[in-house]
């Protein structure tokens, strides 16, 4: 009597070669660029978040660019200045003497950096209770490779904070 089928290790064979094939056919995924992505979006929140809480207290928010660091672009040789930190600083104003005082600090991946790229010599962003905004910047984020950037602008006119997916 002739059994007609596949034995079960015939199909385990066939779909372990087959899942090889794919495993080398299939793109891998730029693991790098999500982080570099989840980093972005987290400090595009971090200043959402300070943002509101100046509407609903008494605190002011300032957020400070580590020390500058001159960073050479590997693709293209540029030299852009860039911080690997940033400190974020709280002033009360219900206490008796305000001053700000340090409250977090956000360090950005290795090979990541932030490049203020603003018109003004100012290395730091204010959140004000009355002004909202201090003043208008650009922030770029971008690794050493130069293979990825992000823009980030604060707008003061609309109170607005942009973070731009794709760059160029």
């Amino acid at each position: 009597m002739k059994k007609k089928g596949f034995t079960l290790i015939e199909l385990i064979l066939v779909l372990a070669i087959l899942g090889i094939l794919l495993a080398i056919a299939s793109p891998t995924l730029p693991i790098k660029t999500i982080r570099y992505d989840d980093c972005a979006e987290s400090f595009y929140f971090k200043m959402l978040e300070l943002r509101e809480l100046t509407y609903r207290t008494n605190c002011r928010y300032e957020i400070r660019f580590g020390p500058e660091q001159a960073v050479t672009l590997e693709e293209t040789g540029v030299i852009w200045r860039g911080f690997s930190t940033a400190t974020v600083y709280k002033q009360n104003d219900a206490d008796n003497y305000p001053k700000m005082r340090a409250y977090e600090s956000i360090s950005f991946p290795e090979h990541f950096y932030l490049r203020h790229a603003s018109a003004s010599t100012n290395r730091k962003i204010r959140f004000d209770p009355n002004l909202t905004l201090g003043e208008a910047c650009t922030l770029i984020f971008f690794d050493d490779s130069g293979s990825y950037q992000r823009k980030l602008t604060v707008d003061v006119w609309t109170n607005r904070i942009y973070l731009y997916k794709k760059e160029g």
